[in-house]
């Protein structure tokens, strides 16, 4: 492609504690709530020529498995970093981040008993999505959205991230229309 070609990438979680629920302990303040575990989204600009981010958007929402997916929103949630503009080179790379506790990881990755000790095992099963502003090639703002659903780990197979069925791409989508 001759112009920028932005689009998110898979993301990655780096946890150093978030295998043994020995070592997740509950936060000592408010400011260590939303922290032990770091979600990692890639942005790569595949295109032949750079461009600025102008307005951009990475939302992290669990806690879904209960609900019937036509009823969450799946509206983005603001942040004051999302107006940051950002350079992003022809071919090249770069990194949003997001931190959460170390249970949030481990509850996706492991479930815990629903109602008591000996109950059925559930899992968290989290999104995370947004959009990508940018400049096409003559100038123009140009928004890309993505969406990736948590896979968790069974049988044997590692956690993954999934491409966001039709169905949530389009609740996103009407989220975001509605919100401007």
């Amino acid at each position: 492609m001759y112009g920028p070609d932005v689009h998110a990438l898979t993301p990655s979680i780096t946890c150093a504690h978030c295998d043994n629920a020995n070592e997740i302990h509950p936060p000592a303040s408010k400011a260590e709530a939303n922290t032990g575990a770091m979600f990692t989204l890639p942005i790569e600009n595949t295109g032949a020529m750079g461009t600025t981010l102008l307005e951009h958007n990475f939302t992290f929402m669990g806690n879904l498995e209960f609900q019937p997916i036509d009823s969450i929103s799946f509206a983005e949630f603001p942040d004051d970093n999302d107006r940051v503009q950002a350079a992003i080179g022809a071919h090249s790379k770069i990194y949003f981040t997001i931190t959460r506790n170390e249970l949030v990881v481990y509850e996706m990755r492991y479930g815990s008993p629903m109602g008591s000790s000996i109950a059925p095992i559930v899992r968290d099963i989290p999104y995370i999505y947004g959009h990508l502003t940018y400049r096409n090639s003559i100038g123009i703002p140009t928004t890309t959205n993505y969406c990736f659903k948590y896979i968790s780990p069974t049988k044997g197979l590692p956690e993954a991230w999934g491409a966001c069925a039709n169905d949530v791409i389009a609740r996103i989508d009407a989220a975001r229309s509605h919100a401007r």
